[in-house]
């Protein structure tokens, strides 16, 4: 399948807080530290949510539960479940 990435837009970006391995952030899923960024970014904008056509998050080791952590993340905050998702 072409896409179309003519109309491509990057609105806006956060990420998580840089931190020690097993300190600050042992007691946080992944999936969660990202769901709050994502929120974050969703209030941010408040119309991004009815026009987002993908959502895209990079994990480089999520658990077996998580195989599609970009879905959990996508869906927990709130994104439409519409919307497809990839981690990469």
């Amino acid at each position: 399948m072409k896409r179309d990435t003519t109309n491509l837009v990057v609105l806006d970006g956060l990420r998580t807080p840089f931190a020690p391995a097993h300190r600050h952030f042992r007691d946080l899923p992944a999936d969660e530290l990202a769901r709050l960024v994502c929120r974050r970014l969703l209030l941010r904008h408040p119309d991004l949510k009815k026009r987002l056509t993908e959502v895209v998050f990079g994990c480089v080791g999520p658990t077996a539960s998580q195989a599609n952590i970009a879905r959990i993340i996508a869906l927990r905050s709130g994104v439409d479940q519409r919307v497809p998702a990839l981690t990469v």
